[in-house]
């Protein structure tokens, strides 16, 4: 009940008392086991780890960094399937999945520039 009442409080301040869907990408819920998002959708919430380098003995492995805006963001195919005009763009978004580089795998969703994260593609999820 609290969460869906931040939710709104968050989409009212951001957007004002509009509609804001046009506007913001849609809120998914979150916490620390990750979460879900409707199908069609792609939850940003990923995570950045240190390579894998040789530590002195006793030294303990930096911890992972968490990644993303945990919300739900549109995927497409191309720039026809993005029906926000605040994120008409279908590109990349690269994503850590648990490394050390932001572009070890990447997802096409609707964006607000029409840049690609990756110089490259990367395998896509």
């Amino acid at each position: 009940m609290w969460l869906g009442i931040l939710l709104a409080l968050g989409a009212l301040l951001i957007g004002g008392c509009g509609d804001t869907r046009a506007s913001a990408p849609l809120a998914g819920p979150t916490g620390p086991d990750g979460g879900t998002c409707p199908a069609g959708k792609f939850l940003y919430d990923d995570f950045s780890c240190p390579p894998p380098i040789p530590l002195e003995a006793g030294t303990p492995k930096p911890p992972c960094t968490p990644e993303g805006d945990h919300l739900c963001h549109e995927r497409c195919s191309s720039s026809a399937d993005c029906v926000d005009p605040a994120r008409p763009y279908c590109r990349i978004l690269g994503l850590y999945a648990g490394h050390d580089w932001n572009c070890n795998v990447g997802v096409r969703i609707c964006r607000e520039t029409a840049t690609d994260d990756c110089p490259n593609d990367p395998p896509l999820r």
